[in-house]
């Protein structure tokens, strides 16, 4: 991908060679400079920080009807302008738990279940995505990124970009459900979720010049199920207990578009994300 740039251009300072008559001979005096183009490319880079506590949803000892939430702040610590954040779950490291003769649950009519995917142990979980807005008050500029939205169809709608397990009438269904989960279909982008600023007051992204961060906040449910039941009165959901899944969450700052430029020095406008430039 081309990269906007910061362009600096030299003066280009040439001299006329000078010749001058003497004894009849021909003297030259011939000055050469070169003339020198420096380019630099400008510097597209995001940090993430914790807002409200650390960065992570590694929590343990879930029960169903457990939420979590969690505030993520995007720095620009780079020299551009950030055009938007995409989101996406880039891969999730699955274990399974299965009692075995004196564990617990070893007994239990859900053992006789317990053997589950990845992708059986996301659909308990629900996601709602909310863009906290640019100064990270619930009340300023509130989003709705997405809502309600299986953290199943959202690991599989990103079968495209990472592979991820399942067949393409799975893939198909989560794409669906998750643009029937966005109440904004301009989120959407390469199945992708755009969780940064769009269209406030003629920014967006993440600029430099003014200089502001953007926040998303993160809610994750434990889906509880009591209607669902063996014939021991035990809840089906028991087959969960001790899985556990490592999930990586992955945000990709991408750049404006590239602009003529023919002026000499620093393009200032790439620093900022003003949509009426």
């Amino acid at each position: 991908m081309a990269m906007k740039k910061k362009l600096a251009m030299s003066g280009i300072a040439g001299a006329m060679g000078l010749s001058l008559i003497a004894g009849g001979t021909w003297a030259a005096f011939n000055d050469v400079e070169a003339a020198t183009n420096s380019f630099q490319a400008g510097t597209l880079k995001m940090d993430l920080s914790e807002v409200d506590g650390p960065y992570t949803f590694n929590i343990t000892d879930l029960k169903p009807g457990d939420h979590m939430t969690r505030k993520i702040q995007f720095d620009n610590t780079g020299s551009l302008a950030i055009k938007d954040v995409l989101m996406t779950i880039e891969d999730v490291q699955f274990e399974d738990y299965v009692p075995e003769k004196g564990e617990p649950g070893f007994n239990d009519a859900w053992a006789e279940e317990a053997e589950t995917d990845v992708l059986d142990y996301l659909d308990q979980f629900t996601v709602d995505l909310i863009r906290v807005g640019l100064e990270g008050n619930d009340s300023n500029y509130p989003t709705n990124v997405l809502l309600e939205a299986s953290l199943k169809d959202l690991y599989l709608a990103s079968d495209s970009l990472y592979g991820q397990p399942g067949n393409s009438t799975d893939v198909s269904a989560a794409r669906q459900a998750i643009l029937s989960a966005a109440p904004d279909n301009s989120r959407l982008v390469d199945d992708r979720l755009r969780v940064s600023t769009i269209a406030n007051e003629g920014w967006e992204g993440i600029p430099l010049d003014p200089s502001d961060e953007d926040q998303v906040k993160i809610t994750v449910s434990f889906n509880d199920d009591v209607e669902d039941t063996y014939e021991d009165g035990t809840y089906k959901q028991n087959k969960f207990q001790g899985d556990s899944a490592d999930i990586t969450v992955s945000f990709e700052a991408r750049q404006w578009d590239g602009q003529e430029y023919d002026g000499d020095g620093y393009i200032d406008e790439n620093e900022r994300t003003d949509t009426n430039r």
